[in-house]
């Protein structure tokens, strides 16, 4: 169970640097630089340099983020187009290659797990845009906090005492 939740929450982050690439593009903010595309054209993916960064990349899982080429659903990506691509990409690759997740809606992709060989066949499939390794994240450590919540007085953080004491509500029927 522990895997699990770290895998999505390497997941999570990667969903989220792709939703923020997409919110900023739409309203024309830059990105920040953890998000930024390159600005030379793209260099075609390198199975072996891809291994060997994940493998001294301390939590790689042995699974990689497959990301293809149409655009997610919340971009207007045509859920037609996508299931057809991963598909396309499950027939592409051989046995070795396991498909464990698909992706549509925030981001258009497969989670795969394989070994060196299977990863050539990943890069070389037909529309695969990038490939990233899969990382566990360790959970932070629950630390005691000194602050607690103050819900009894969490009210006059949201201005609601203001209503109560000028209406002379109560707590009644």
């Amino acid at each position: 169970m522990k895997g699990n939740i770290h895998e999505i929450l390497s997941l999570a982050r990667t969903l989220a640097c792709v939703f923020q690439r997409h919110r900023d593009r739409d309203r024309r903010r830059l990105l920040s630089d953890s998000c930024r595309s390159p600005k030379t054209p793209p260099t075609p993916l390198d199975p072996n340099g891809l291994q060997k960064k994940a493998e001294s990349t301390p939590g790689f899982t042995g699974k990689w983020f497959v990301q293809l080429a149409s655009k997610p659903t919340i971009s207007g990506g045509s859920p037609q187009a996508i299931s057809s691509q991963q598909k396309t990409f499950g027939s592409d690759v051989s046995s070795r290659v396991q498909v464990t997740e698909k992706h549509s809606r925030l981001w258009n992709g497969v989670v795969v797990k394989t070994d060196k060989a299977g990863l050539e066949e990943v890069v070389k499939a037909s529309n695969v845009k990038a490939v990233f390794p899969v990382l566990s994240v360790a959970m932070p450590k629950n630390q005691k906090s000194k602050v607690l919540p103050q819900m009894r007085r969490a009210g006059a953080m949201t201005g609601v005492p203001t209503p109560i004491r000028s209406w002379a509500l109560r707590a009644k029927g």
